[in-house]
């Protein structure tokens, strides 16, 4: 019970990432701001967006780390410790 909410492509009426639509309106949908979020991926494209509005990311898998993503990890299963790079953070 990590989240609160998942949401899905519906929420965007279907448009899809990385366009920063679908973003937007998962943000409204919550009443928040990008600098509230952390974006959890598998698609470096889809992290740049989400960077770019100002979003915390997580990228999951293999391969290098790009610049914009704030933590990465290995697989899904590591998602609870790599949250906790905000706790120390603050």
């Amino acid at each position: 019970d990590i989240f609160e909410e998942v949401y899905d492509i519906r929420v965007a009426a279907y448009l899809p990432k990385p366009w920063p639509e679908p973003y937007h309106a998962v943000l409204e949908k919550l009443g928040t701001t990008p600098d509230r979020c952390i974006m959890i991926e598998d698609s470096r494209e889809n992290l740049q967006t989400a960077k770019r509005l100002g979003m915390g990311t997580v990228l999951v898998g293999t391969g290098e780390t790009p610049e914009y993503v704030d933590v990465h990890l290995d697989n899904a299963r590591q998602i609870h410790s790599g949250l906790a790079f905000w706790n120390q953070a603050s």
